[in-house]
């Protein structure tokens, strides 16, 4: 306040990307002669692109209009990551060994920038399962992807594993990580039994033959 006499006002974030930007301060002031008032501007955008605002300070100076400031900021757009079904616990059932189950995952870009995705398998079962179309990518905005893990047991157990998926994608933790369980039961021993005129007392069996799952 240069003046003498208290001079009085408030500041206002006005324009259509007001909501890009904030007064950490922005209360209205009463200043004495001699007296001032520091306000700071945060930028902090939700979403890319350029932002546009402006800081109008109204006040009760006679020979000043309103105070304008312009307001002006570049985020860069970020990727967002979205998969479907989402981070938990599967469990993918009892399977004979030599036979496969399978459960598929489903990577989305909901972002606006592009996101890269690395899948891998962690865990001690990690040979009982496989990334069966596991490439790196790189999608771009809007763009999806479909993984499949496969549980192809080829010894009988329980067997675990965990899937994740690391990525540049701020809105999820990375890696996305979701557990598969399954358990392998032992294949059935097939017996080729032949029997050929096998006498009995005074009858003959004639030949035959069949086969008796174990």
């Amino acid at each position: 306040n240069t003046g003498e006499a208290t001079l009085t006002g408030e500041p206002d974030l006005q324009g259509s990307d007001a909501d890009e930007f904030s007064l950490a301060n922005g209360s209205s002031f009463s200043l004495e002669p001699g007296e001032s008032e520091t306000y700071y501007v945060a930028y902090d955008p939700d979403d890319g692109g350029s932002h546009d605002a402006s800081v109008v300070i109204d006040h009760n100076d006679p020979n000043l209009s309103s105070v304008v400031v312009q307001l002006e900021g570049e985020a860069e757009a970020d990727p967002a990551l979205s998969v479907s079904p989402g981070q938990g616990s599967y469990d993918l059932g009892t399977v004979p060994v030599g036979e496969t189950e399978r459960q598929v995952f489903t990577v989305e870009n909901t972002g606006e920038a592009v996101l890269d995705v690395e899948p891998s398998l962690a865990g001690s079962n990690t040979s009982q399962f496989t990334v069966t179309n596991g490439q790196d990518l790189s999608l771009q905005p809007g763009e999806d992807y479909a993984f499949a893990v496969e549980y192809a047991p080829d010894e009988a157990g329980t067997h675990q594993v965990d899937f994740e998926i690391d990525h540049n994608a701020p809105n999820i933790g990375s890696p996305w990580t979701a557990t598969l369980s399954g358990e392998a039961n032992p294949q059935l021993a097939t017996l080729n039994l032949r029997v050929e005129n096998v006498e009995w007392g005074s009858s003959t069996v004639p030949k035959s033959s069949g086969v008796v799952e174990l």
